[in-house]
This record gives C-alpha cells, structure tokens and sequence, in this order.
C-alpha cells in the first residue's frame, strides 16, 4: 500500500514527460495472468486514438515489465493501482475495492491513492477514525468563523494554485469525471503545495458541502 511520502514522491514524478496511465485493477482481475499479459494491448489502443503522434515503443516496454506482487494477502489488498509512463512504472497495492479502469491523461490520478493514505495512522481503529473525522469538521468550523474556509470551486481553482488551501476536502459522491479531471488536479496542486487532501462521504464532509477547502491564513 502507498504511504503519504511515497504519494509525495510520485507526484514529483509529474516532472517527467508523459503522457501518463492510470490503471485500476481489481484483486481477482490482477490475479489473472491473461488479463495483466492483455493490459498492454488494451492500453496501446487507448492511447493511439488519442495521441496518434506519439511514440508507442517506450510504453509497451514497460507494460512488459509489469508484474503482480507475489505476496497478496485478500483481507488487506483489494486491488492494484499501475501508473505508466514512458520512463516510469509504479505499482501499489489497495485496501479498499476498485472498479476496473484504464485511464491515460496528461496527469496521473490519485484519488484512489489518497484513499489509501489519508487515514493510515488510525487504520483498525474506528475511535480514532471517529476522532480524525471529528478533528476536521471542527478545524473547518474554526476555520470558518474567521473566513479560512470555501466551497466554491469557482474560488478554489484559484487558491490552489496561489498555494493557499491548507486542506482540500473532496466528497466521495463526487462524480467519477470530476475526479478524474478537475478535482484530481486539483489534488495534486495542494498535495505540490504541500497541504492535505481528504476523500469524505457525505456524512463527513463539513456540513454535507460536495467541495470545500481550508484556507492558508
């Protein structure tokens, strides 16, 4: 499973050229050899459609090289997150349950890695999840009284950017485009500025809000 600084580290990897894929992978699907052995088909053409000017060669050389960790115990791996480009390969195992997805874009999707880390330090522990929960609706409430908080994307895609959220807090109901666009990048700008992001449902997000962010004083 990834931890935060390894989430770190990968969003470095952005530096790189891209483009990049984004593969989520069921555990049962990731136990299948054929299905691993086709990725690579499957994927060159997704990106020949979309990017029929770049160069193919250095992609298929590393789907090559894709290999399913040995060691999967199934009561704390779900899944596998592959991210691949034409000079990196990363692989992570999931504790929580993915849907099949291939996706190749000129940013890397970490949504289902933040979902990994965000609550790593209190995981087997439901007081201190409740705790951690409690702690970040009482942060944005504080917050709040003295105008460090908004839920209006229009405003956020401007403050991340400045390098002003502190904490990006992003509703799980969210649809699945909005988190492969533009709630993912916007993800990874805080991660890049160094402030937190938090996948919630509903019932934790800070007064129900789809959106919200705590901002840098």
């Amino acid at each position: 499973m990834a931890t935060s600084l390894q989430l770190r580290k990968m969003l470095m990897l952005e530096s790189q050229p891209g483009p990049f894929f984004s593969i989520f992978i069921p555990l049962e699907s990731a136990k299948n050899r054929d299905f691993i052995k086709n990725l690579g088909r499957r994927s060159a053409e997704t990106f020949k459609q979309k990017y029929p000017d770049k160069d193919w060669e250095p992609y298929q050389d590393k789907f090559d090289k894709i290999k399913v960790p040995r060691l999967i115990n199934p009561r704390t791996t779900k899944g596998l997150a592959i991210y691949v480009g034409p000079t990196i390969l990363k692989i992570y195992k999931l504790n929580h349950e993915v849907n099949e997805s291939i996706v190749v874009g000129d940013t890397m999707k970490i949504i289902e890695l933040i979902l990994d880390t965000q609550f790593k330090h209190v995981q087997g522990s439901h007081h201190l999840f409740k705790a951690a929960i409690k702690n970040i609706k009482v942060h944005y409430h504080e917050s709040s009284q003295i105008d460090l908080t908004s839920d209006s994307l229009d405003q956020i895609v401007k403050l991340a950017p400045a390098g002003r959220v502190d904490a990006l807090l992003i509703n799980s109901a969210a649809s699945q485009e909005a988190k492969y666009n533009i709630l993912n990048d916007l993800a990874i700008t805080v991660i890049g500025f160094g402030g937190n992001v938090f996948i919630l449902n509903n019932e934790e997000m800070p007064e129900n809000k789809g959106v919200a962010v705590i901002k840098r004083g």
